[in-house]
């Protein structure tokens, strides 16, 4: 799947990078600032992989938008949340609702003021015990060492199926 659109994420980084929403308004800008974009990305997954959000959500301006694709009423944790008390909330719905079954990422791509990450993952909806494969595309804009913003793409049709069950 993700094959048939290396020409659109090419374009996604090229666009984004060109023209990044601007925020502003973060007191906390200094440590970040010796790192590089990439480097910062990099430090969000490790903090996934050891389950310390404190090590995620430091990477993360005050004013963060965090947007999931999909219809909040099909997958609980779509939509947009603000804020680093937001992201943490996000991931709070997330693990109540999904047992992460595997995920991995396949690349970096550093696009300079935007990085993009492609990865797979395997899930399992606690609710329904169904499971979903799906490729995806994580988009992070950065600012003064900070992420600002960050967009999920990914397969909704398969989280929707598994979400829910068969009438």
């Amino acid at each position: 799947m993700i094959r048939c659109y290396t020409s659109a994420i090419l374009i996604i980084v090229l666009s984004f990078s060109i023209s990044p929403p601007v925020l502003s308004g973060d007191e906390d800008l200094t440590a970040a600032k010796d790192r590089t974009n990439l480097e910062i990305v990099k430090n969000v997954y490790d903090g996934f992989a050891a389950g310390d959000m404190e090590v995620v959500l430091k990477n993360m301006s005050e004013r963060i938008i965090w947007a999931h694709p999909g219809n909040p009423g099909q997958i609980p944790f779509a939509g947009e949340f603000e804020g680093k008390a937001g992201v943490n909330r996000f991931f709070e719905i997330v693990f109540e609702q999904i047992d992460v079954m595997e995920q991995n990422i396949k690349s970096f791509i550093d696009g300079g003021d935007s990085v993009i990450v492609i990865g797979y993952e395997h899930m399992r909806v606690k609710k329904t015990g169904r499971e979903y494969k799906s490729n995806w595309i994580h988009m992070y804009t950065l600012e003064d060492g900070k992420i600002v913003a960050f967009e999920e793409f990914i397969d909704t049709a398969e989280l929707v199926f598994a979400f829910n069950l068969p009438q």
